[in-house]
């Protein structure tokens, strides 16, 4: 996929998180899917003036923009780069993501910031990929992650929900600083803090929350991610919505229309922070977890309180 649009902005506000220089590692050698007048503007939008003058001189570099992934980074004060992708392209890791690398080549190394740029998608042992992540991920760094959504047929493997992630980070007690719907334009609809808070299940009342500053003036829709939110687990009965639950689903719904207006392709992206040292825990969706039957697997799966 790429670092277009949406996935740059986002690591824009990756960066100001992490506010220190930081050390960040790709999925897939990637390669700048950027305009000399996107990160023109985009460097009007950063607060310190070495950010502003090195993404200016990266946008005069037009002609040879999409091999210049470590110098964006760079610029906006993450100068310790590396990627992985089998294919080992652009001095890449030539690793394979479908193992547990810390197994496999006995790489051991952590990062501030580990990006999932449309890469998890293409491989066929989920499982393997997001413990790859978050071996890779220091505790107190991110995880940027932005994947197919809706429309991309015969593209890869897999595409994503945005249950993906607010489960996985349940399950591995992240915090989900941002989680929302967009284009490679930049446009996006982002999930209010009242609905990020109630997804992840736990007290986030003091946590950080960041507000997606998608940039270019592009309309920025507010809708929330109700649609895929279930307010109740299953009772074996119809569940008659309310009308503040069928105006949400309109709006919503009306919000994806004017998305798919600007690009029929969707992206799912999710900002997620590590908190703790623990070993991956794997996911499962919440909406079925009173239904497992199993006592051991039950035990497993149970949300952990604090």
């Amino acid at each position: 996929m790429g670092i277009n649009a949406l996935s740059a902005s986002l690591t824009g506000v990756a960066a100001d998180i992490l506010d220190r220089d930081a050390s960040v590692v790709d999925l897939g050698s990637q390669e700048l899917d950027l305009t000399a007048d996107w990160l023109e503007s985009f460097s009007k939008t950063r607060k310190q003036s070495r950010q502003l003058d090195a993404l200016r001189a990266l946008s005069g570099k037009a002609n040879s923009i999409g091999e210049r992934a470590p110098e964006f980074y760079a610029a906006l004060g993450m100068d310790r780069y590396s990627s992985i992708d089998i294919n080992g392209q652009l001095n890449s890791l030539p690793f394979d993501l479908n193992s547990c690398i810390e197994e496999r080549y006995a790489f051991t190394e952590r990062f501030d910031l580990v990006t999932n740029n449309g890469t998890t998608e293409h491989l066929f042992n989920q499982q393997a990929v997001f413990d790859n992540i978050h071996r890779m991920t220091t505790v107190g760094g991110l995880m940027l992650h932005a994947v197919p959504f809706l429309n991309y047929v015969n593209h890869c493997f897999f595409n994503y929900s945005p249950t993906f992630f607010y489960n996985l980070a349940v399950a591995n007690d992240y915090t989900l600083l941002a989680l929302g719907i967009g284009v490679k334009e930049g446009n996006a609809i982002v999930a209010a803090e009242k609905d990020v808070d109630a997804l992840v299940r736990r007290d986030m009342a003091q946590a950080e929350m960041v507000p997606l500053r998608l940039v270019l003036a592009r309309p920025r829709f507010k809708s929330g991610l109700a649609y895929y939110r279930k307010r109740f687990l299953r009772s074996g009965k119809d569940h008659k919505l309310s009308d503040d639950e069928r105006n949400e689903r309109l709006a919503f719904g009306k919000a994806l229309s004017d998305l798919m207006d600007i690009r029929r392709d969707l992206i799912v992206f999710a900002l997620l922070r590590r908190e703790n040292d623990d070993a991956f825990q794997t996911p499962f969706q919440d909406v079925y977890r009173e239904d497992i039957a199993e006592p051991e697997a039950a035990q497993a799966y149970a949300i952990q309180s604090g």
